[in-house]
């Protein structure tokens, strides 16, 4: 059993950690040129299909807000967290392993609902 005072050493490492944690892990600024290459090389999606799906994909995110929110409330923070980091691995093995521009749309429906 963790004393009042380790857990707050405990909570003081994590907020500390939590702003690195969210800058490496949703930064999509710095990954969508990447995203792009990724799709018009290795996908073979046109460029036209690639603002096609980003436009779907800002839609699926206002879309998916409350729901998201709602899972946030229920689950908590720290659960929450887990299931977006799930939802991310689910949305680069979609990208893995199956083709074309549906397969991405079906994937960002899904990284959408990450919090």
């Amino acid at each position: 059993m963790q004393t009042n005072k380790e857990l707050s050493k405990i909570k003081r490492r994590n907020a500390k950690i939590y702003p690195v944690y969210k800058m490496f892990a949703w930064d999509l600024l710095f990954f969508y040129s990447i995203e792009f290459l990724f799709y018009t090389i290795t996908k073979k999606v046109t460029t036209s299909e690639v603002l096609i799906i980003n436009g779907f994909y800002l839609l699926f995110r206002i879309l998916m807000q409350i729901p998201a929110v709602t899972i946030t409330d229920f689950l908590g923070k720290r659960k929450s967290i887990i299931l977006g980091n799930i939802m991310i691995a689910i949305y680069v093995l979609i990208l893995i392993i199956f083709p074309g521009a549906i397969s991405i749309i079906i994937a960002d429906l899904i990284f959408s609902l990450r919090i």
